[in-house]
């Protein structure tokens, strides 16, 4: 069947990308499907000076106007106002007190927009999710084709050049369906929380996949959809070897945001699984990375698909076929490919890369093992006792109580360790918005509900592993680590293993029963 990205398809170049000197390098045309919608197109605000220590007072329950304008030196109509539109948004109540929105903007600095804009929202031609980046207008790029393939001119108007460039192909070029109004405003809301860190000269992780948006009450959240049909175009990109010089130990690469916004994980772990099934754009991608050396690596005659194969057969050999279903079950088969691949290596880099890969996938197996254990045991029962803490240190201290007491109620042994004294805040973001990528608190409130529910999966694992929580502890700070320091030193190969381990057992208890009735879905697919 003809694809709609088979011809040379529109190329939209959003920034001015070069590679670091000393790199090779490649452009690559990386295919989206674009949409224009309107939206709020800036769905945060920076608090004024004045609005964040009026919050502050509120939080520490001062809500008397005339008692904070004395503590900040201001008149008490002033705060009267500055009070009368924290409650319009939405921060504030009735009676001046802070509101879980109110802690939420205190934290983060920031409050939610009420204009809407006409915006450009982009598919990922390959996955099909929501790229966490917008565009109020396209920036076209002038690609050729030559006798040698296509040629992208770059540069300014007075140096203009041409370089080569690679198109990646989707394996399933179909039209995505229409986007979600929540998938669209958290790419919103990433896509300008990373341009705030760009210009503040933060080194964030850059284009990870959005948790999910959660909209204040008094922020608009309206998202109309102006094209039904979406536009096939090719985004332009450039990758790149981490390698500074031919002889350089190592073949690890990267893949450079479109808008310039530092590296695209995202798109990294998507061509990855690409080259699997891809020879061609896996031959492109060896090709800029390969070392000239006379003795090539055991990885350079391993075909991807037959290890990706094997994977999937390694999960199935463990786990059964029932969970092919799983919403987990592509993290499980990447854990089990990075492994193998790690194995094929030669040289350092890759096999920490590899390992570092394989640690960040099986992260991502418990965070959909508890969201699938919450789907078969919900937990919204809960929110009605956390809603009113806040983060104060008594509320902080009396949940941190009710947690112990839960733990002890499960079977549990030994103290709770210092990652899972969660916040009332992440708690709440758990319970209302589903953020299951707050393990932490996630674990805590799988824990409270096990407490009450004599059924519950995990207190059968309390049984049978009374320091459950120390293992899980150190399972989450490997992986953390793993997803956190992706430059740096890889987890050693006896953590890693710990890690899978883990996961398997966690999955094989916990989710008895539960994986076949469990949505087939991803919540972070590369």
């Amino acid at each position: 069947m003809a694809s709609a990205f088979d011809n040379l398809a529109t190329t939209i170049q959003m920034a001015n990308l070069r590679w670091p000197d000393g790199r090779k390098g490649q452009w690559l045309l990386w295919p989206v499907w674009v949409r224009r919608v309107a939206a709020p197109s800036r769905p945060s605000t920076r608090l004024g000076p004045f609005e964040r220590a009026v919050l502050g007072c509120a939080r520490a329950r001062i809500s008397d106007a005339e008692h904070i304008g004395s503590l900040l030196n201001i008149d008490r109509k002033l705060v009267k106002i500055i009070q009368q539109s924290l409650v319009q948004q939405g921060t504030l109540d009735e009676s001046a007190g802070i509101t879980t929105e109110g802690m939420d903007a205190l934290d983060a600095g920031e409050i939610e927009a009420t204009s809407i804009n006409v915006v450009h929202v982009l598919q990922c031609g390959i996955t099909g999710l929501v790229m966490p980046r917008v565009a109020d207008q396209l920036q076209y790029a002038d690609v050729t084709r030559g006798e040698d393939g296509l040629r992208i001119e770059t540069g300014s108007v007075a140096d203009s050049r041409q370089q080569r460039c690679v198109t990646v192909r989707p394996p399933h070029p179909d039209e995505p369906a229409v986007p979600e109004a929540n998938d669209v405003l958290a790419a919103i809301r990433r896509h300008f929380a990373d341009l705030r860190s760009a210009s503040s000269g933060r080194a964030d992780a850059h284009d990870t996949a959005p948790d999910g948006y959660r909209a204040r009450p008094t922020a608009l959240r309206r998202v109309n959809v102006i094209d039904v049909r979406a536009t096939p175009m090719f985004l332009a990109t450039v990758a790149y070897s981490t390698a500074l010089e031919e002889g350089d130990e190592g073949d690890d690469w990267r893949i450079m945001d479109p808008f310039g916004l530092g590296e695209s994980r995202r798109l990294l772990d998507t061509a990855d699984r690409l080259r699997a099934s891809d020879k061609e754009f896996d031959q492109q991608i060896r090709r800029l990375t390969r070392k000239q050396t006379l003795h090539p690596t055991s990885a350079d005659t391993v075909d991807p698909s037959l290890v990706w194969q094997m994977a999937q057969d390694q999960v199935a050999t463990k786990l059964g076929t029932s969970f092919r279903t799983w919403r987990g079950h592509d993290h499980l088969v990447s854990m089990e490919d990075a492994l193998l691949w790690y194995g094929e290596s030669k040289f350092t880099a890759q096999k920490n890369r590899n390992l570092r890969r394989s640690a960040q996938a099986a992260r991502d197996a418990i965070e959909a093992c508890f969201a699938s254990l919450a789907s078969a045991f919900p937990l919204s029962p809960l929110l009605g006792r956390v809603r009113t803490l806040n983060n104060t240190p008594a509320d902080e201290a009396f949940l941190r109580d009710k947690l112990v007491i839960a733990a002890q109620a499960c079977g549990l042994t030994g103290s709770l360790p210092r990652r899972f004294a969660v916040r009332p805040r992440d708690m709440r973001a758990v319970l209302e918005a589903g953020h299951f990528s707050k393990l932490g608190a996630v674990v805590m409130a799988t824990l409270l509900l096990a407490a009450e529910r004599a059924d519950h999966p995990l207190r059968e694992a309390a049984q049978l592993r009374p320091n459950l929580m120390d293992e899980l502890d150190r399972a989450f700070m490997i992986a953390g680590e793993a997803a956190h320091d992706s430059g740096g030193a890889a987890p050693d190969q006896g953590d890693v293993e710990f890690l899978i381990a883990t996961v398997y057992w966690m999955i094989e208890t916990l989710l008895a029963g539960v994986a076949a009735s469990a949505p087939v879905a991803t919540r972070r697919q590369a």
